[in-house]
């Protein structure tokens, strides 16, 4: 990568597997069963910002300790005190896959198949800054009975019995009591240990008959979910000063985080059906009608030792085994799509256009915070609690039997909720040639959100509950939305060639919320959350990718015949970024810094350099600290981060080794010009040492786009 010494670090991926099937008994029953695995070893450039010898020897003994947690820089950098740290992490990768599969017909009506899988992995991925890294040990396991009864010639009946099991165990050995967060300093990562164990089990029915132009189909599914959560916290939170100044004279700006929570099985069980219709109304239109319904329901602690918080309904906690949550139950769903293919346009064209209603159910993890408010969990900082410092011990209660900082979820939310439309038009431009044009869209509400109430109110200078700490509220009030122009363009083997080549012009807004557990972050103003309107974090506005499979004309029968050439390019915009600045606690009008504070936009100073001029992406003279008691008037998401444009190549054949074996030989290249895949730049105004430097790729893994070039080869015998 870019970011490599002259010695690359070294990555060795060994691959392997294979798959066997055949019958048990005679045109009754058969087996399959596969074996795939996976051992990797990368190493990984890290480059971080640690303290100078100069710093190490005039900050106070306090901090030491956590000095020490930093390894010894090697340049210096224009910040006296901090000097840059190069390293050499390794990620590693095992994992091993198992399935197998039984089918057998009972009868000549009735057939049905079990399958069995189980994948074990064992992953550590190294912090790109520091020494430091995440293990992750996982191991999940689904098994499941499916039956499918021949009512008619025209009518079937499905039935299908499934469970999930997963127990993924996460832990990072920095030995850190929290993460600790310092501008100009790499940040360093909170030691903690956390298992959690899901179940899903599921009973599922599926119905379709054929009735003249319709073909009906109707199913339900009954799901029940158990969630049991093991917290083994050194700490789960973290600690920020808010200047090196601060950090040599040990005075913390805030501290947020919990202690080791009891084990805590949450479970719940859902229900969802729909009903659909199929309709050929003529040979050239077809309209598909549907109806879905969903019920997630909320979860309950098995042991009634949940203590939700919420304001509306119980004035603060609520009695200890309150309900979690009401669920709503008017989730109903349609959807309507129409396919055309207009006889004065020959059958060359076909417009498509449909539309739905679809709800989500968020993350489990985001589900179960009445589960952590009886152990100690605070939200301090320089202003509510003065003298705040390291160590933390002094100020925290381990304690305490209800949380000081609770975990808030109202109780009575409707759920995510997606509208979605699309239109596309499909064109034969020849026998071999077709495009497609089309606009997707979708409105989102009640997506996940978060947000700390009970900051500072800057008329009175008090928080409204003085006797608790920030409160932690994880909703569903975000709003999101999403537009998008798409484009297809498609041959089909011409001389054997096929090429697909997909563009795409979109926007993505949201308020800070993004769904499927994740968030842009909470607002800078947590009593104006519309004032974080915005782009979305994953707003790529320009998108191409194209592919293409090329059968070389050389004859079959000769051994240099029967070559494919294939490839792929993908080339996007760079995605949105905020600028960040770290500010005192009494300097912000609420109190409240564990949201993502901007700073302001210096009026007619550019906001980009010359990157390969100056080795800086953003220019800090664009950027200002606001003046104290205001917010910063800089958009969330305005400024971009690198694009991406990559090149993937392979070539294989097929070898007939015999009449019942054969064998596949290739090589395959990704970013096969090695094209620079640069990361995000450092976005804290406050960290005067990397404000505005790329000093990571895009990825940082060994899959995916935006690594550098890799080349491996790969053979596959069949009999």
């Amino acid at each position: 990568s870019p970011f490599d010494k002259a010695t690359v670090p070294p990555f060795r991926m060994n691959q392997f597997g294979g798959t066997a099937g055949g019958p048990i008994v005679k045109d009754r029953t058969f087996f399959f069963a596969s074996y795939e695995g996976l051992i990797q070893r990368q190493g990984i450039t890290q480059t971080g910002f640690v303290p100078s010898d100069a710093f190490r020897a005039r900050a106070v003994a306090a901090v030491k300790p956590l000095i020490n947690l930093y390894p010894e820089g090697q340049t210096p950098t224009p910040t006296t005190d901090v000097w840059q740290w190069t390293g050499v992490g390794k990620a590693t990768q095992d994992e091993h896959v198992g399935l197998v599969r039984v089918d057998h017909r009972f009868t000549d009506n009735l057939s049905g198949y079990f399958r069995f899988s189980k994948n074990s992995t064992e992953i550590f991925a190294p912090n790109a800054q520091l020494p430091y890294g995440t293990r992750n040990l996982d191991a999940p396991t689904s098994g499941l009975f499916d039956f499918l009864y021949l009512v008619s010639p025209r009518t079937t009946n499905e039935l299908r019995l499934a469970a999930n099991y997963a127990q993924p165990l996460n832990s990072i050995p920095s030995g850190a009591q929290a993460a600790i967060s310092i501008p100009s300093l790499s940040t360093i990562p909170g030691g903690n240990r956390r298992l959690a164990v899901g179940i899903t089990q599921s009973l599922i029915d599926q119905w379709s008959t054929l009735r003249g132009a319709h073909t009906l189909k109707a199913g339900v599914e009954i799901r029940r979910v158990q969630l049991i959560v093991h917290d083994f916290n050194l700490s789960d939170g973290t600690a920020s000063y808010a200047s090196l100044t601060d950090f040599q004279n040990d005075k913390l700006n805030t501290l947020a985080g919990s202690g080791e929570l009891p084990t805590k099985q949450m479970r719940k069980i859902e229900y969802f059906g729909y009903v659909q219709d199929e309709w050929k109304i003529r040979p050239n239109f077809t309209a598909n009608i549907g109806l879905r319904y969903e019920f997630f329901n909320a979860f309950h602690e098995i042991r009634n030792r949940d203590i939700p918080f919420d304001l509306q309904g119980c004035g603060g906690y609520c009695p200890v085994g309150s309900d979690f949550a009401f669920p709503p139950t008017t989730n109903f769903a349609p959807r309507l799509s129409f396919t055309w293919a207009p006889d004065r346009l020959k059958g060359r064209t076909v417009i498509r256009i449909g539309a739905g209603i679809f709800y989500g159910d968020a993350q489990l993890g985001d589900q179960y915070s009445p589960a952590n408010n009886d152990a100690s969990r605070y939200t301090l900082s320089a202003v509510s609690t003065p003298g705040l410092a390291y160590p933390f011990d002094p100020f925290i209660n381990p304690n305490a039997a209800l949380a000081a900082a609770p975990r808030s979820m109202p109780r009575n939310h409707p759920n995510q909720t997606s509208q979605q439309w699309g239109l596309s038009i499909q064109q034969a431009l020849t026998k071999k040639i077709t495009l497609m044009v089309g606009y997707n869209g979708q409105q989102n509400y009640h997506v996940f959100s978060r947000t700390y109430v009970n900051v500072i109110n800057p008329a009175t200078g008090q928080a409204p509950i003085p006797s608790l700490n920030q409160i932690d509220v994880r909703g569903e009030d975000g709003v999101s939305s999403f537009h998008g122009l798409v484009s297809t363009l498609q041959m089909n083997n011409w001389h054997g060639l096929l090429i697909r080549a997909n563009y795409m012009f979109s926007h993505a807004l949201n308020d800070g919320s993004a769904g499927g557990g994740s968030s842009d972050g909470a607002a800078q103003n947590v009593a104006c959350r519309s004032c974080d309107k915005g782009n979305s974090s994953y707003d790529a506005r320009h998108v191409f990718t194209a592919n293409f499979a090329y059968q070389i004309p050389f004859r079959r029968s000769h051994w240099y015949g029967g070559w494919q050439w294939s490839g792929t390019s993908t080339a996007r915009t760079g995605l949105p970024l905020s600028v960040s600045v770290t500010r005192k606690a009494s300097d912000v009008p609420d109190g409240n810094v564990l949201s993502t504070e901007r700073p302001n936009l210096v009026p007619g100073v550019p906001l980009y350099l010359d990157y390969g001029t100056t080795g800086l992406w953003l220019n800090p003279a664009a950027v200002a600290i606001p003046a104290k008691g205001t917010w910063g008037n800089l958009g969330r998401n305005v400024l971009r981060a690198p694009g991406l444009f990559q090149i993937d190549t392979a070539l294989s054949k097929q070898f007939r080794v015999t009449e019942h074996m054969g064998l596949d030989l290739g090589a395959e290249a990704f970013n096969i010009l090695n094209h620079p895949q640069l990361g995000a730049p450092g976005v804290n105004i406050s960290s005067t040492s990397n404000f505005g430097k790329i000093t990571t790729p895009i990825n940082t893994s060994p899959v995916g786009a935006g690594t550098p070039r890799q080349v491996q080869v790969f053979m596959r015998l069949s009999f």
